[in-house]
């Protein structure tokens, strides 16, 4: 079972959130989940009437969620963290974590799970912007054309890369919890950031291609990342 953890904030495109839940509608999920981060100390108190106008008309409109408010401006990563050590019992094994001014491909839920589930080192399956990306920290490790073993509808193919895009993904419940683990014993949970932040800072600066492949890997195991390499996402990058 999948249960749907969306992460909204405070917005001026009221409709981005709406489009976001249309595109994965059709999935059968155990639970859905909208998590609202609190309002920025710099916002007046205009916009933060607005925003609890905003959240009031969601909750109105899809009384098949679950609500979670939070009163401080916590961020993304912060709230996905707490939400998930607080409820990790009543959450179901598999999570859909998404940002609320995505927009997913159509697919279908069932038949992504079976494909990541054919790879045991698959920690995060995410979902790519439909957009050439400059190479950062998601170049290509290894590539799959076809999943092993799998029936001919699951031959759609994954690929491991160096890093992950955030905004939409999917993953089991201990594998999100092992992430925030890793980045408490590393030091960097304070970080607005999910990706480690030595990992990220030594491939931006240049010096990661000096490790050797052996030591690079090493990294990567802490993460786990495969992108779908036929499923997409559209950023439509809600004015906040």
């Amino acid at each position: 079972m999948t249960d749907l953890v969306l992460c909204g904030a405070m917005t001026k495109d009221d409709e981005y959130i709406c489009k976001c839940i249309e595109s994965i509608d059709k999935h059968k999920f155990n639970k859905k989940y909208i998590l609202f981060d609190g309002p920025p100390l710099s916002k007046s108190n205009r916009e933060r009437d607005n925003y609890s106008h905003y959240k009031k008309n969601i909750m109105k409109h899809y009384p098949d969620f679950e609500f979670v408010e939070y009163t401080d401006n916590i961020n993304y990563k912060s709230m996905v963290e707490i939400f998930v050590r607080k409820n990790y019992k009543q959450l179901a094994e598999n999570l859909l974590i998404i940002q609320d001014d995505i927009v997913l491909d159509n697919f279908d839920l069932e038949i992504v799970l079976q494909q990541k589930e054919t790879f045991d080192e698959c920690k995060i399956l995410y979902f790519k912007e439909d957009q050439k990306r400059i190479k950062y920290w998601f170049n290509t490790i290894e590539e799959f054309d076809t999943c092993r073993g799998a029936r001919p509808s699951l031959h759609q193919g994954q690929e491991k890369t160096h890093g992950w895009c955030e905004r939409s993904w999917l993953s089991k419940k201990s594998d999100v919890m092992n992430i925030f683990d890793n980045l408490l014993r590393e030091g960097h949970l304070a970080s607005t950031k999910f990706i480690d932040i030595y990992y990220d800072s030594m491939i931006s600066q240049g010096g990661w291609n000096d490790f050797p492949q052996e030591q690079q890997l090493d990294f990567w195991k802490n993460w786990g990342c495969f992108a779908h390499k036929s499923i997409q996402h559209k950023h439509l990058k809600a004015k906040r």
